[in-house]
């Protein structure tokens, strides 16, 4: 065989053990996040976008937090492109080439989700602070109109 082509074969098989080889870390450290999140019982939703065209979602399905990848369509509208429609599936399901893409971009959607959890801690101290505040007494009743006797 020619050396060149030989050469090219295994520096392909190479490049691909590689990115098989970190697309399992991927996943491996993926289920722990997944895995952390559902025992933390941690619901919120919080969505990021990675590019133009795909994004990362934290959200729960069957009581399970799961990392979701959505790819947009966009069609061209007289305005320029308009998103269509995006489709939503487990990053676990995704191809190799996605998961890569992707991965990198799981540290920003769980800062997206703390920043989503600390609003909403904001607001159970607001709600606390308020349901916890006393009740202010009734005004008293006005006295009955004087009654008109004829």
């Amino acid at each position: 065989m020619n050396p060149e082509i030989l050469q090219t074969i295994n520096n392909l098989r190479d490049a691909n053990q590689k990115a098989n080889r970190v697309s399992d870390q991927a996943a491996s450290y993926i289920r722990e996040i997944e895995s952390m999140l559902t025992d933390s019982q941690i619901t919120t939703e919080a969505e990021i976008e990675v590019s133009a065209f795909i994004k990362l979602k934290h959200n729960l399905i069957e009581k399970r937090s799961r990392i979701l990848v959505g790819i947009a369509e966009y069609i061209e509208g007289e305005e320029g492109p308009e998103e269509l429609d995006t489709s939503w599936k487990p990053w676990a399901e995704c191809d190799r080439t996605t998961k890569l893409l992707t991965s990198a971009a799981v540290p920003k959607l769980l800062e997206e989700i703390a920043k989503k959890i600390n609003t909403d801690s904001i607001y159970a101290d607001n709600a606390t602070a308020a349901l916890n505040k006393p009740i202010p007494p009734a005004p008293p009743s006005p006295p009955p109109p004087p009654s008109r006797r004829r």
